[in-house]
């Protein structure tokens, strides 16, 4: 018996979700809580505006406000891993 080469790899299928220009497609691992109360808090902020603004926008929201609370994040960090040390 000859042998037989295996079969080429099928073709990679285009993805067929648009990325809109000037948006970025992005994964984060972060726990399933939290995962939870990002996807509650964008959905009271779209029923809070009617549903009239896209769900991209109001988590890109809800995001740079977090980004505007760095300052007492980096704090809360801080605090939560001095106590993990025992100081």
């Amino acid at each position: 018996m000859a042998d037989t080469p295996p079969p080429a790899p099928a073709p990679k299928k285009k993805s067929t979700t648009r990325t809109p220009a000037g948006k970025r497609r992005h994964s984060l691992y972060i726990d399933d809580a939290t995962a939870v109360a990002l996807n509650d808090a964008a959905e009271r902020v779209g029923r809070q505006l009617g549903g009239v603004v896209p769900k991209h926008r109001v988590l890109a929201a809800i995001i740079a406000a977090g980004i505007d609370q760095a300052g007492a994040v980096a704090g809360r960090l801080r605090a939560e891993l001095l106590d993990t040390i025992g100081q």
